[in-house]
């Protein structure tokens, strides 16, 4: 009960502002987590649509549409987008010659290379470097912002028109001083699923290399289809992984691995997670795409 009240406290004061700037969002945060209201919500506000063919002209390599929104529908997970060559080198030029921030309480800023002194400083090694709202002064993650292939794979699949509502940029480093309060903080090694709204889709792009020793991406396919009562009946956007395990089976756990440039697409209902960072840092861009206005405060992260 006490570590329950220690992690509602935490959260208390965003939840406080989003509930302010937005205040339909206490009546998603209350019933957003249960099947069947995702599911009236879903009848009364979409339309079945045929899907639309994705554009030829656009930054971002993908699969076809229909298979796209066929393994989201499935899996909650589609891999198979890329980066045009250009648009890569560009968000990693601008990461590696801008400050990042930790979002702990010291929010020291630095670059991304100078994170080893930057961890002198401090107790607790920084897991992860946020460029927060700076994100925006990269051109190449602006055209992405209004790309046509990701707004038409966003619609096919919510079933609506969407636009951008979310975007981060951020490195995971490997460290070795950490608890669980930056664990929770960096949302890694912590399966959980995303409330951010009724219906959203998420882009990620690794930007450099990343195997299973570079933090990569882990979800449970399907888990945001098949949920079990005690999952959907609770506080807590996170869940133990032993409990997870047990309901849905180690099979279903997947490790989303790959080159520099490459990423995949996702609906965050799905329970996943970050991973620390062992061998080499890992630099990620999230786009998250839905068909309704955010609290202002969720746009870049800064809240987590």
């Amino acid at each position: 009960m006490l570590a329950s009240a220690r992690r509602i406290a935490v959260r208390a004061p965003s939840y406080a502002t989003y509930a302010r700037e937005r205040p339909g969002w206490v009546f998603l945060i209350v019933f957003g987590r249960l099947k069947w209201a995702r599911w009236i919500e879903r009848k009364l506000r979409t339309k079945p649509t045929l899907q639309t063919p994705l554009p030829a002209s656009s930054d971002v390599d993908s699969p076809d549409a229909d298979i796209v929104t066929r393994r989201l529908h499935s899996d909650g997970v589609c891999e198979g987008f890329s980066l045009s060559a250009a648009t890569f080198e560009e968000i990693r030029t601008f990461a590696n010659e801008n400050c990042c921030s930790s979002r702990d309480a010291d929010g020291m800023s630095f670059l991304p290379q100078d994170v080893a002194g930057a961890n002198h400083e401090r107790s607790n090694d920084i897991l992860a470097g946020y460029y927060f709202s700076a994100v925006e002064r990269s051109d190449a993650v602006n055209r992405l912002l209004v790309d046509p292939r990701l707004l038409a794979v966003a619609r096919n699949y919510l079933g609506q028109h969407a636009k951008n509502i979310r975007v981060r940029l951020w490195w995971s480093f490997p460290a070795r001083r950490f608890d669980d309060g930056d664990l929770r903080r960096a949302a890694q090694d912590r399966f959980h699923f995303d409330l951010n709204d009724w219906r959203t889709l998420k882009f990620f792009f690794y930007l450099t290399d990343v195997d299973e020793f570079s933090g990569p991406h882990l979800y449970i396919r399907g888990s945001h289809r098949h949920r079990g009562l005690r999952h959907q009946y609770t506080l807590f956007h996170g869940q133990e992984r032993g409990d997870l395990e047990s309901y849905y089976g180690l099979d279903m756990f997947t490790s989303i691995t790959g080159p520099a440039g490459s990423g995949f697409s996702e609906d965050p209902f799905v329970f996943h997670t970050g991973t620390v960072a062992r061998s080499s840092p890992r630099l990620i861009l999230e786009l998250e795409f839905g068909p309704y206005d955010p609290s202002p405060s969720y746009r870049y992260g800064v809240l987590g």
